[in-house]
C-alpha cells in the first residue's frame, strides 16, 4: 500500500513538473487577470447598489420637483449610474470572450490548445499579458467614473 502511495506521489509530481516555466508564468498571468476582473466587478457592483439606493431615495424626495440643483444632481446621479452599468457589461463581455489555459488533466488528456495549434507557451504568455494590459485600461476608464461620481 505505501510502495503504491510512493510511486502514485512521483508520477503525479512528474507531470505537475512537466509544466514548462513559461507556462507556469502564463498560469500565473491568468489568475492575476481573472483575480482582477473579479475584484473590479465586485467593486462596481457595490458602487452601484449605493448608486441605486440614493437615486431612489432621492426620487422620493418632495424638494426634488422644485429644488434645480437637486435635479441636476439627481440627473448626474443617474447618469453615471448609467456609465457605471455599461463599463459592467463591457467587463463582463470582454471576461466572457478570454482564452483560458486549459488544466494540466486536460493537457494531459490530450485537448487542443485553445490559442491555436501552433501557438507555443510564448505565444500564449504573450496573449495573456494583452489581456493584462487591457485590463488595465479598463480599469483606469472605470476608476474614473469611479472618482468623477465621489466628486459630484
Amino acid at each position: 500500500m505505501y510502495r503504491a502511495f510512493t510511486i502514485l506521489f512521483i508520477l503525479l509530481t512528474a507531470c505537475e513538473s512537466a509544466e514548462s516555466p513559461t507556462l507556469k508564468e502564463c498560469r500565473a498571468v491568468q489568475e492575476n487577470v481573472l483575480k482582477r476582473t473579479s475584484s473590479v466587478d465586485s467593486a462596481l457592483n457595490s458602487q452601484l447598489i449605493a448608486l441605486r439606493e440614493m437615486s431612489a431615495a432621492m426620487s422620493n424626495d418632495t424638494l426634488l420637483a422644485t429644488d434645480s440643483l437637486r435635479r441636476m444632481r439627481y440627473a448626474n446621479l443617474k447618469t453615471t449610474a448609467s456609465q457605471l452599468e455599461f463599463k459592467q457589461s463591457e467587463l463582463h463581455v470582454w471576461r466572457d470572450h478570454l482564452i483560458l489555459l486549459p488544466s494540466l488533466d486536460e493537457i494531459n488528456g490530450g485537448i487542443r490548445n485553445p490559442f491555436g495549434a501552433q501557438t507555443g507557451d510564448a505565444g500564449i504568455l504573450q496573449v495573456l499579458k494583452s489581456y493584462s494590459d487591457t485590463l488595465t485600461i479598463i480599469e483606469q476608464s472605470i476608476s474614473e467614473l469611479q472618482s468623477n461620481a465621489t466628486h459630484e
